[in-house]
Formats: structure tokens, C-alpha cells, sequence
């Protein structure tokens, strides 16, 4: 058996990933490639993911109605929202939600992952990530503690902003 033979066949999915840095999204968009791959899902996304394709899809999506059409039931999209797509919480987000208020979604399952670590695993991960980053331009190491952003994951939930944690606090 392949990955696309274990799916689901008869039902329209709409996946939305918040790819969140150093969470497991590269394993996620790795998914979501393999799944591509193999047909079962067209995958848009990846760094910089236009946010007019995401609002284009919800305004279409948005105005279908039961019963839905059987080439509806067919489509499979995932999407992998980078936190350089943009404003998630001032774009993103909201187009879901009229999406869901409206009923589009009654047509397409509508699903929304993402993933979190144990917050020191996450800060140590990203120090890691972030210090061959600074040595690779030539900048000094900066120890953990005069690195260490506060509240990493709800900011990066929140802004997505990443650059100033590359950089150090």
C-alpha cells in the first residue's frame, strides 16, 4: 500500500498547516509533498505561499452549498501557511472564519494542524538553528541566555515574526 492509497477517496479536505519554525513543519511539508506526489492532494505553499491564492480559495469555497457536486468531493488541497506568508492572525485566520461562517465548509472539511514543542526543547532548537545561522555571516555567538526571546512560541504563534530571533534579542 502507498501513502494515497490510505486516504480517504470521497471526501473534499481543505488542509491548512501553521507552519511554525523549528516545530516539525519541515516533516509536515515533507507529508504534504510525498501526498502530492503520489495524487492525492494538490499542495500549495512552502516559504512566501501567496496570501491572494489562500483568499481566492476561501471566497470561492465560501459559496458552495449542499449538495456539492462530485468533482467538489474530489478536491484535496494543503496548504502550508510559512510564517513569512504573511499576517496569519490578520489575514490568514479570517478568511477561515468567514470561510466556516458562511457554510463553504459544509462541502470541504476544513482541517487546521499545527504543532508545538516543549518550550525549552523549542528554544534550544532554535538557539541551534540560529547560531550556525550568525557564525555563517560572521557575527559572534551570543550565549543562550543573552539570546533567549521571551515567550517564543506564543510570539512566533501570534506574529510569525522570526527574523529578530535569527538575529538575538
Amino acid at each position: 500500500d502507498t501513502l494515497a492509497d490510505a486516504m480517504p477517496t470521497a471526501e473534499c479536505v481543505i488542509w491548512v498547516d501553521r507552519h511554525v519554525h523549528k516545530n516539525a513543519g519541515t516533516t509536515v511539508r515533507e507529508v504534504m509533498q510525498a501526498l502530492h506526489a503520489a495524487g492525492w492532494l494538490q499542495r500549495l505553499g512552502g516559504y512566501g505561499s501567496p496570501l491572494e491564492r489562500w483568499l481566492a480559495l476561501t471566497r470561492s469555497l465560501a459559496t458552495l452549498r449542499q449538495p456539492c457536486a462530485p468533482s467538489v468531493a474530489a478536491t484535496r488541497i494543503a496548504i502550508e501557511a510559512h510564517e513569512k506568508t504573511g499576517s496569519w492572525a490578520g489575514e490568514w485566520l479570517p478568511a477561515l472564519r468567514r470561510l466556516r461562517a458562511v457554510g463553504g465548509a459544509s462541502c470541504c472539511r476544513v482541517l487546521l494542524t499545527t504543532r508545538l514543542r516543549e518550550p525549552l526543547d523549542a528554544y534550544l532548537s532554535l538557539y541551534r538553528w540560529a547560531d550556525i545561522a550568525r557564525r555563517f555571516r560572521g557575527h559572534e555567538n551570543a550565549s543562550f541566555l543573552r539570546w533567549a526571546p521571551p515567550n517564543l512560541q506564543a510570539t512566533q504563534l501570534l506574529r510569525g515574526d522570526f527574523r529578530g530571533f535569527a538575529e538575538g534579542n
